[in-house]
């Protein structure tokens, strides 16, 4: 790949704000071969701008959900904009703190809430639970949430 890229101006154009913009503005010629020089460099500065930009096309963000960096998943999942086939993926994700991130998530349909509200982790359980109630426009001062250890969680 003879694009002139290398480790330094990957780095350079990690801390450039307008670098998301330019790869997920109106057009998307060439953005197949700079993802190729992103993924291959590792430049997870960047692969997070576009996880978390609403623009961002949805086979990037199918992509960045596959990530092995569990906080590229979370900014996939935190993204408003975000396919909800790939929010039910990252619901399934075995990293809690992606889980977390999508139970807190506004804009996230109740189907899926509803599946994180029954999570194996507390944390996420309770904050699907308390989305949920927001949503709905109500208030619950404390909801016990059993653990596996029967430890109670006040949300």
């Amino acid at each position: 790949m003879s694009n002139g890229l290398n480790a330094e101006k990957i780095a350079l154009l990690a801390s450039s704000g307008n670098f998301v913009p330019m790869l997920t503005g109106e057009s998307m010629e060439g953005l197949e071969v700079w993802l190729e020089v992103l993924f291959a460099h590792r430049a997870s500065a960047i692969l997070m701008r576009l996880a978390e930009n609403p623009r961002t096309p949805r086979k990037l963000l199918e992509s960045l959900a596959n990530q092995a960096d569990s906080e590229i998943r979370t900014a996939v999942a935190e993204n408003p904009n975000c396919p909800v086939d790939i929010l039910l993926q990252l619901a399934e994700d075995e990293d809690a703190d992606v889980r977390y991130s999508i139970a807190e998530n506004h804009n996230v349909p109740v189907d899926v809430l509803l599946k994180l509200s029954e999570d194996e982790n507390p944390y996420v359980g309770c904050r699907a639970n308390r989305t949920l109630v927001r949503l709905q426009g109500s208030k619950v001062l404390s909801f016990p949430i059993a653990s596996r250890t029967d430890h109670r969680v006040s949300c």
